[in-house]
């Protein structure tokens, strides 16, 4: 547990030397936030319901989402993935008594849990500002399903960035890639907007994959737009989703591996 407990503590040091960075992003998040409620602000002028969600239930959904994106995000571990193996520093880990993985998982806890408390700070702030406008929370129940897909979804975002930072066995820079997969992944995830106010087929589609799980669905939870069969549902094709990443991550590192070690880095 004491090596498990120097890398969060290290994570939290680096962490405290960007103050400044921190302050950004949390500035960037807020104006995003922002963003998104003056354009629904803007639909709602002219219909008092947008594809079966009121104006309150939207404005729930943008916050309430956005809160949802943060307990899941873990801050792009991708580029610390292919940072790691572009430079040569995965060597190091090839010799320690820690496997990679265990270490990236617990490198995301510590940068996530520090980021933690001022993404707080700010949804506290955003809910204070808008309470009215925010629909009162569900039953006890669906609390606690919420709680447990959003602890999963936030395994599922984590194997995914790894997933996506291991492609730099084979690619040399994958800023680009990095890029499109959070884009792609924030849309399917229904973080510009709910996926239901897509098209049908796409919609149920959706639901069949991970990304739904990190924000929409939760969000629908809460605002009682789904039912607690179809949560515990949702909640086993997370559980799903989430062995066949861990397996595809091993896959992926086995293979990976034989070809790092084959150029010699």
């Amino acid at each position: 547990m004491k090596k498990y407990a120097a890398i969060i503590k290290t994570s939290w040091l680096r962490q405290f030397a960007y103050r400044t960075d921190i302050l950004g992003y949390r500035l960037a998040n807020l104006f995003d936030i922002l963003f998104q409620m003056a354009i629904w602000y803007a639909v709602f002028q002219t219909s008092s319901v947008v594809n079966g969600y009121t104006f309150p239930e939207m404005m729930t959904y943008v916050i309430i989402g956005w809160l949802f994106s943060f307990l899941t995000a873990n801050f792009g571990l991708e580029t610390v993935v292919n940072r790691d193996i572009r430079d040569g520093t995965l060597n190091n880990f090839l010799t320690k008594p820690i496997s990679y993985l265990k270490y990236m998982v617990v490198l995301s806890i510590g940068r996530a849990s520090l980021a933690l408390f001022s993404g707080v700070v700010v949804q506290a702030a955003l809910i204070i500002s808008f309470h009215g406008f925010i629909s009162a929370p569900p039953s006890l129940a669906k609390i606690l399903l919420i709680i447990l897909i959003v602890f999963i979804g936030y395994f599922i975002r984590l194997f995914l960035s790894i997933l996506i930072g291991l492609l730099s066995f084979w690619v040399t820079e994958n800023a680009g890639l990095n890029s499109f997969f959070n884009v792609l992944i924030r849309f399917l995830s229904g973080g510009y907007a709910p996926l239901s106010i897509l098209p049908t087929a796409f919609y149920q589609l959706s639901l069949a994959f991970p990304f739904a799980y990190i924000i929409f669905f939760p969000a629908q939870l809460y605002l009682d737009k789904a039912t607690t069969a179809q949560g515990i549902r949702g909640l086993a094709i997370e559980l799903a989703w989430l062995a066949a990443l861990y397996i595809l991550i091993k896959i992926t590192w086995k293979r990976g591996l034989r070809n790092y070690e084959g150029t010699g880095a």
